[in-house]
């Protein structure tokens, strides 16, 4: 009996044992699903959190005296677009005694500016610093009011120094226009006369020695660094900080002298009795033009008068109508470049044009007294008849050649051309800053290249030789130097 019943004390402490166990794993699962679900109501918490937009108010502050100045609409929608509720917007002009206050705290030096209030945490903005409880705009383009001085900047004011006697002289207006077009505002265009003593006084304090010039108020060096880098290439910054343009683009007038340099007579030498000869002014002044002469004075003088024979005995002139240059032809870099495949300059300076051939159009020849026609294959001269066969040879033989090029202030890329005699060749040019020209005159191209558009040029290599190439459109001082060659083998 006593041992029966000690196993059933046992038995009863090992039932009790068991419910204690169960009741605790019980209690460990509920404690462990209470937890669970907190975590998940937490998570759930944060990201309706993250997802409620955040919360702001706005202060703009103007300057009601700079109409000019950069919309701070455009900076508000930068705030807006985001995830944002806006509930308060305010504007204030900067003279008034809170934009005061709040410029003084936040050290905001350039207005239009924009504050940002309330719940700053919970987003960024690109160009916005953060400064205690405002996220505040700093970044405000040209022209903007400076606080430090209460002045507005960015307004550039120009004074152009010209020569009214020279037409031919490169137009600043057109310089002008492509500041505007590159974000560069422009106040008041002030024109002198280069001899007039307004004139006189700021060819003095800045040393310029070539007419036309362009003096650009301090306001030039508000607009970066990238701007101050392409002005250091056409001019110089003065310690007042005003800005000069440096340029010897003929034609221009040496205030030292007073003269003229690069003043050019185009003499047009025509032959009267040959009726289906091309017109050898109208065919060149458009190439000269790009080549960037402009003729002072055009002469017509007929090959059968007294002066037009002197001109072909002197010169040796075999092919007529012809044109030749007097003057000041050598300071046009590109011209002079372009000249050595299509003429020859002669002791005297004169530029004489030679190759009136590749007009391909009728002319004389002095040597036969015969009309050529370079398109009539069974009547030209063997030179021609021999060059068109090579060319339908070699063109046909010839392989495709791409190449991409950029034209940049003041250069092409690349700037050495290499291709094969009777390659079809097809350039693709791009302007990356400003319009400039291409300008192939051995080939009969020339193009204009507009900011960021691509151009494609395509033409047959179908004579060996080194052939310049040249921004045709006016870009700046150093559009002279803006050159390159196409080499063909």
């Amino acid at each position: 009996m006593e041992k029966k019943k000690k196993t059933q004390d046992r038995q009863q402490t090992l039932f009790i044992t068991l419910g204690v166990v169960a009741a605790l794993i019980g209690l460990f699962g509920i404690i462990q699903l209470s937890s669970t679900s907190t975590a998940v109501d937490q998570m759930i918490t944060e990201q309706k959190e993250a997802l409620r937009p955040a919360e702001l108010s706005l202060v703009v502050i103007t300057d009601s005296r700079c109409d000019s100045c950069n919309n701070a609409e455009q900076v508000k929608t930068t705030v807006t677009d985001k995830n944002v509720k806006i509930l308060k917007e305010e504007t204030l002009d900067m003279a008034s005694e809170r934009a005061k206050e709040l410029i003084g705290k936040y050290d905001i030096t350039k207005i239009p500016s924009v504050l940002v209030f309330g719940e700053t945490d919970k987003v960024s903005f690109r160009d916005f610093v953060k400064d205690n409880d405002a996220l505040v705009y700093q970044k405000s383009l040209p022209p903007f009011s400076d606080t430090a001085s209460d002045t507005i900047k960015g307004i550039v004011q120009a004074t152009i120094i010209k020569d009214s006697s020279c037409a031919a002289c490169i137009d600043l207006d057109q310089l002008l226009a492509q500041f505007k077009e590159s974000g560069i505002v422009l106040g008041t265009t002030k024109e002198l006369e280069w001899t007039g003593p307004e004139a006189q006084e700021f060819i003095r304090k800045y040393a310029i020695t070539s007419i036309p010039s362009l003096v650009l108020s301090a306001d030039m060096g508000v607009y970066g660094t990238a701007t101050e880098t392409q002005w250091k290439q056409m001019g110089t910054v003065e310690k007042d900080g005003s800005h000069v343009l440096r340029s010897t683009t003929p034609p221009y007038v040496d205030t030292a002298t007073g003269k003229m340099i690069g003043e050019v007579t185009l003499i047009v030498l025509e032959d009267k009795s040959c009726q289906g000869c091309f017109e050898a002014q109208k065919f060149n002044m458009p190439i000269l033009k790009r080549l960037g002469l402009e003729p002072a004075t055009i002469r017509n003088i007929d090959a059968s008068s007294e002066e037009g024979k002197a001109l072909i005995s002197r010169y040796s002139i075999k092919k007529m109508p012809t044109i030749l240059l007097e003057g000041d032809p050598e300071v046009y870099t590109v011209l002079t470049k372009a000249w050595k495949e299509v003429g020859t300059v002669e002791e005297d300076g004169t530029y004489v044009f030679r190759k009136v051939e590749i007009g391909k159009q009728p002319y004389r020849d002095l040597a036969t007294d015969t009309i050529i026609d370079p398109n009539d294959k069974g009547r030209g001269d063997s030179s021609q008849t021999q060059a068109s066969a090579q060319t339908a040879s070699t063109g046909s033989a010839g392989g495709v050649k791409e190449i991409t090029m950029t034209a940049r202030n003041w250069k092409f890329e690349p700037n050495i051309i290499r291709v094969k005699k009777g390659d079809r060749v097809k350039l693709s040019i791009t302007s990356v800053d400003v319009t400039h020209g291409f300008n192939l005159p051995a080939f009969g191209i020339n193009e204009n290249l507009e900011p960021g558009k691509t151009v494609t040029v395509e033409f047959v290599a179908d004579k060996t030789g080194t052939f310049p190439f040249a921004c045709s459109v006016y870009c700046g001082q150093g559009h002279s130097s803006m050159t390159g060659e196409l080499v063909v083998s």
